[in-house]
């Protein structure tokens, strides 16, 4: 068996390595597991007439086996297709919006450079928020009896 290059794994999940490490193990298990149910199925001399039927059988389970592997593989495929599509569609999306945030960005650097004295109306626009704020606290108080 090819051994797994670590290097190629960079970047991914823990999980995943191992997943992919242990894949020759499980292979290796699958196989005795295999051959101690064949070994089950045949202990006896009477058992060896029966080998078309299991072999059918076994066919059979193998054929409904590969189809529902490959109905879920294309429905992955499929999946990854949308969600790539999604993230497209998304990507596009953020540019989009990010041109509208440096066209804003320029449409404000531009009117702040337009309107003179733009500090002191700034200034101004503070200090009469503050002079109304003390104006509505002064009126409270007075109104108090």
């Amino acid at each position: 068996m090819a051994s797994v290059d670590m290097a190629s794994l960079n970047g991914t999940d823990d999980a995943l390595q191992r997943k992919i490490i242990d894949l020759p193990q499980e292979a290796i298990n699958a196989k005795e597991e295999a051959l101690a149910e064949v070994a089950k199925l045949l202990s006896l001399p009477e058992n060896l007439e029966s080998i078309a039927s299991l072999r059918a059988e076994y066919a059979q389970k193998k054929q409904a086996n590969d189809a529902q592997l490959s109905t879920s593989v294309n429905t992955q495929v499929e999946e990854g297709r949308v969600a790539l599509s999604l993230l497209a569609a998304s990507q596009s999306t953020l540019e989009q919006l990010r041109s509208n945030f440096e066209t804003i960005d320029c449409l404000c650097a531009e009117c702040s450079s337009l309107i003179e004295n733009h500090d002191v109306i700034n200034k101004l626009n503070t200090a009469l928020h503050a002079l109304e704020s003390t104006i509505s606290t002064v009126d409270r108080v007075t109104a108090i009896p």
